[in-house]
């Protein structure tokens, strides 16, 4: 199961304004879209306000569900993505990783570390664009958050 966060400012004219889209979260309450500012949800509203459809959030073990969150910066970005991930484990500090040769982007990682090439292949491999903020939960394993890394594109 992974949990990804994706920033996309194409959608607004703004390019300095980025949409944050969450997806994939397994077994969410509806309660938990108000735990960012939540600009859009891109689901119906009908569905959204269905039993039905509560109750699949509460129990399928895998969900598709977009929450948008509008960001000014990127460090708000970040924080809103942290946030996001304390949801699922104790919060985790962040350090600057190196400065990939091939693309000369800036690399955000976990404590243990976290490459770009490695972050790149596991979003490649979940279908990510590489210019997304990605966030790798590996419940099979270990259950810890594997990597993030940013662009701006």
């Amino acid at each position: 199961m992974n949990l990804s966060l994706q920033f996309n400012p194409e959608l607004f004219r703004d390019p300095n304004r980025f949409c944050v889209y969450v997806h994939g979260l397994p077994e969410m309450p509806v309660a938990w879209v108000g735990f960012c500012r939540v600009a859009d949800v891109l689901i119906s509203p009908d569905a959204y306000a269905s039993q039905a459809w509560r109750d699949t959030a509460l129990t399928a073990p895998l969900i598709s569900l977009t929450v948008t969150d509008v960001c000014e910066t990127e460090g708000e970005a970040m924080r809103a993505a942290l946030r996001l991930v304390r949801m699922y484990q104790p919060p985790i500090n962040l350090r600057s990783g190196p400065v990939s040769s091939r693309s000369g982007r800036k690399v955000m990682c976990l404590e243990t570390g976290v490459t770009y090439d490695t972050a790149a292949a596991a979003a490649r491999a979940n279908g990510l664009f590489e210019s997304q903020l990605s966030v790798y939960l590996n419940r099979r394993s270990t259950g810890k958050i594997r990597g993030l890394t940013f662009k701006r594109v």
